[in-house]
């Protein structure tokens, strides 16, 4: 599982602009969006597609915690699996370490 959430944007049937989230989503295997959509960022890799169903051979590797452009309209993605963080803390051992989405840590002293 890649923790954390996966953010895109796309028109609905509607016409109207409508956000989708992908909570802790699965990793190695491929989720369609319901319409091409921008991404933004995920705590794990993720391997994004033009097509559904990783169709085609276009792709983009999108580091952890990075954007794609809202030019590039995705309609299936691949995470990897995120490793956990490691404790490096400046605070010594036992400190608890925190992870945003984007990758950001910080330390309780």
């Amino acid at each position: 599982m890649a923790t954390g959430q996966f953010r895109y944007t796309y028109t609905n049937a509607e016409g109207y602009d409508a956000v989708g989230f992908l909570n802790d989503p699965p990793s190695g295997q491929c989720t369609n969006l319901p319409a091409p959509a921008a991404a933004e960022g995920a705590a794990a890799t993720a391997t994004v597609f033009l097509h559904a169903d990783r169709a085609g051979d276009t792709y983009l590797t999108l580091p952890a915690g990075a954007d794609a452009s809202d030019r590039l309209l995705l309609r299936s993605v691949v995470f990897s699996k995120q490793p956990p963080p490691r404790d490096t803390s400046p605070a010594g051992p036992g400190a608890t370490v925190h992870q945003d989405r984007r990758g950001f840590r910080w330390w309780d002293c």
